[in-house]
């Protein structure tokens, strides 16, 4: 498993946001590299907030009630790519 780039990272917010991952996988994507000996293999700080949001993802406040929403993921992903510089993407 290599250190994530900024990209791999703004893949995994944005498939949350869609929905192509759940948020257990987000959580699990991120788990490594936020938790654990492997934390310190990220160097870049711009991923830090993000992957500790995406280790959040699947928080919840009560049985089947979650802390985060999809309007949450949304700004996650907004956020990031605005603090990054990332270009918006063409329509597919």
């Amino acid at each position: 498993m290599t250190v994530p780039k900024r990209a791999t990272v703004r893949a995994w917010l944005r498939q949350l946001a869609t929905g192509e991952i759940s948020r257990s996988e987000a959580a699990a994507n991120a788990r490594p590299w936020v938790v654990g000996e492997r934390e310190r293999e990220v160097t870049d700080e711009a991923l830090w907030t993000p992957l500790e949001r995406l280790l959040g993802a699947d928080l919840e406040t009560a049985p089947s009630e979650y802390l985060h929403d999809v309007g949450d993921f949304e700004a996650w992903l907004n956020e990031f790519e605005l603090s990054v510089g990332f270009e918006e993407l063409p329509p597919s």
